[in-house]
């Protein structure tokens, strides 16, 4: 048997993921295209030349009517450029996360008592030497972790992992480890 993960937590990461790339690409839209253009025709409208010219030479007030400025000023086009830059950043963040779970890796075989995978550093590890089940985040969590006879640890997480709690079954209830809740 193995851990693979979990369909529910990729297809939600991944949604997740999508939910800020396209909310960071429309910030890019109105900051790089939508509202240079909202400029440029205000800029290129005749009536506007007077405004267009004081604009220019910097004479226009923070506070003169929306007709005698540009309608999107360069700092909020730079905000919408920002924006888009931290959604689609954060994007490829839980992206990289999601690939992060996707790389680990645990085999294990009821019948020869074993263990092996990233999760174990690449080392064939016994049943045997489990040492106790730490359960006491399974309840609220589904998390436990295998705690190892040479102190090494190992985190089971079924929220990310299809597999975990079989194999959490299997060492507490089949081998009867010794467990902490």
């Amino acid at each position: 048997m193995k851990l693979t993960v979990n369909k529910e937590y990729k297809l939600r990461h991944l949604f997740a993921a999508a939910v800020f790339a396209a909310a960071g690409c429309w910030f890019f839209r109105d900051g790089l295209s939508a509202w240079p253009r909202e400029n440029e025709k205000w800029r290129n409208d005749p009536a506007n030349a007077a405004y267009v010219a004081l604009w220019d030479a910097g004479k226009t007030p923070q506070d003169a009517p929306p007709v005698q400025r540009p309608p999107y000023p360069p700092q909020k086009i730079r905000g919408q450029i920002f924006f888009g830059i931290a959604l689609c950043g954060i994007a490829a963040f839980v992206v990289l996360m999601l690939a992060a779970e996707s790389m680990k890796s645990l085999e294990w075989d009821p019948g020869t008592g074993t263990m092996k995978g990233s999760l174990t550093g690449g080392k064939t590890l016994d049943f045997r030497n489990v040492e106790k089940l730490d359960l006491s985040k399974w309840r609220g969590k589904r998390v436990a972790r295998v705690v190892m006879a040479d102190g090494r640890k190992i985190k089971l997480d079924a929220w990310h992992h299809a597999g975990a709690a079989e194999l959490v079954r299997h060492l507490r209830d089949t081998l009867h480890i010794e467990s902490e809740d």
